[in-house]
């Protein structure tokens, strides 16, 4: 990875969500430390599910994965679909 000094600035998963929610701000961490479009678009909607109450790292990875990979797409999601989804896709990858 390029600089370091990104490390001083970003120490909670609100902090970076700021650097990553939108893309001219995720554009210019990518080139900061050397991340392709697809890694920092992941970090993107893992901060943005990370924001949801009870969500840990490993089901925040469970949804980035799933059909639901935003928080819009969560509320908008119906309870039964959502938990089908949630269950097809663990099945696979055991988080």
């Amino acid at each position: 990875m390029k600089g370091k000094s990104w490390k001083k600035d970003i120490k909670t998963t609100p902090q970076l969500y700021q650097k990553v929610a939108l893309k001219k701000d995720r554009d210019e961490l990518k080139k900061e430390l050397g991340f392709d479009e697809e890694e920092a678009l992941v970090l993107a909607k893992i901060c943005d599910v990370s924001r949801l109450r009870y969500v840990n790292p490993a089901f925040a990875t469970l949804l980035v994965n799933s059909d639901y990979d935003t928080v819009e797409k969560i509320k908008n999601a119906t309870p039964d679909e959502f938990y089908q989804n949630l269950v097809k896709v663990n099945e696979n990858k055991r988080y």
